[in-house]
């Protein structure tokens, strides 16, 4: 199961890349802030992944990582101004 251990940044505007840092991200194809799907994600290796805010998202969210067999959420919420 996925692990996001860190994201570089907690504070993020839409249009931005958040890198998450964990463990298991191979195989992951999608990521989700507030349950709303990353504008582009890329998978830079096992232990990390870039995501774009997508707009129409604001607040203290939660970010999710999965694929079809698994969800993962941050331990650490993301604010999006």
């Amino acid at each position: 199961m996925y692990l996001i251990k860190n994201q570089r940044t907690q504070l993020a505007s839409p249009g931005q890349s958040v890198t998450l840092s964990g463990s298991e991200f191979d195989g992951v194809d999608d990521v989700a802030f507030a349950g709303t799907s990353a504008a582009s994600i890329a998978v830079v290796s096992d232990t990390q992944i870039d995501a774009e805010v997508p707009f129409g998202v604001f607040g203290q969210v939660d970010v999710v990582v999965g694929n079809r067999w698994g969800k993962q959420s941050s331990l650490v919420a993301l604010t999006v101004t």
